[in-house]
């Protein structure tokens, strides 16, 4: 989650607009946080169990709901999966000691599945022009847990985002196998660019090394300030008049009962609270006649992905 805190804090910094039209794909227990969790899945994020057979369906269904609703979103994919903490470390070197793959020392081998799986759907409908690499670097302190964050103290001070923009058009198409290894690539490129980054021991002179002359640092301004502070101000206030609305109007008990019943209900019974935003989606006229016809413009469109990958070993079976 402090990766998820860090990239927000990032695009408030760029364009706070950007945070509005942003969906997250996240392990699907954090869905099941009280509060955290259930907001998100109100947002519809991309919540994935790593089983192949159910995630492939559900991202299919997430995107075409994010295609079909006519809104440009950008979607977030950590193919990591995970934080690079110890345990993650280790799982990754026993997995490149199995594949024959050389062993990591700044990022963990991607898992190409889910992003194979999204990016194919995506070209299908119609949904994706650019995918933008980022890549970042924490110059003097490396936070591994909201634990050190809020317990420790423990806070970078300098952080550097290292962003790349590829058009989709220079992605392999119809090939699951080359548009993994494209993958695989650009890890292996995230991989020297940040072995680059840390060969310095002097942190605060840390900076990626770029090719071109744009490099623009985002520098906290009076007017942002304000701004940030306004609404800082906003939710403590907020807060606390929530806080009081609790303790002193026992009624307040009956709307807590009723999120938390809505909530889990959504949870067993439909998988998700995304999932009920999904089907009142698709009662609506305009929603339905928008999927209908994208299914009938995508079938011939579909068949052209037929010899993928995963469609391969399917044959071979």
């Amino acid at each position: 989650m402090f990766r998820l805190v860090v990239f927000w804090i990032a695009l408030i910094r760029i364009d706070p607009w950007l945070l509005t039209s942003q969906k997250i794909s996240l392990k699907a227990a954090v869905r099941h946080l009280p509060g955290a969790g259930w907001a998100m899945a109100s947002n519809a994020y991309l919540f994935l169990t790593r089983r192949f057979e159910k995630d492939q369906a559900h991202i299919e269904e997430m995107i075409e709901y994010y295609a079909n609703s006519r809104h440009a979103y950008q979607l977030l994919l950590f193919p990591e999966g995970t934080d690079k903490d110890y345990r993650a470390t280790e799982k990754s070197r026993q997995f490149a000691l199995k594949q024959g793959l050389v062993h990591y020392s700044y990022v963990l081998h991607p898992r190409t599945t889910g992003f194979t799986i999204m990016l194919r759907k995506m070209r299908q409908v119609g949904y994706i022009k650019t995918i933008y690499d980022v890549t970042v670097a924490y110059a003097d302190t490396i936070v591994q847990s909201e634990f050190e964050l809020v317990i420790n103290g423990s806070c970078p001070k300098n952080i550097h985002f290292h962003v790349s923009k590829v058009d989709i058009d220079s992605l392999p198409e119809n090939d699951d196998e080359l548009t993994a290894q494209w993958l695989i690539n650009r890890w292996k490129l995230k991989e020297t660019k940040l072995a680059q980054f840390y060969h310095s021991d002097d942190v605060q002179h840390r900076a990626f090394k770029i090719n071109s002359n744009y490099d623009e640092v985002f520098t906290l301004t009076t007017k942002s300030f304000m701004i940030y502070g306004a609404v800082v101000i906003f939710w403590i206030i907020t807060s606390i008049f929530l806080m009081y609305a609790f303790l002193f109007y026992p009624s307040q008990y009956l709307l807590v009962i009723l999120t938390i019943t809505i909530f889990l209900g959504s949870q067993f019974l439909l998988g998700g609270f995304e999932h009920i935003a999904i089907q009142a989606a698709k009662n609506t006229s305009l929603y339905a006649f928008r999927y209908r016809k994208a299914e009938k413009e995508h079938l011939a469109l579909s068949s052209d992905f037929s010899l993928s990958s995963s469609s391969k070993e399917l044959l071979k079976k």
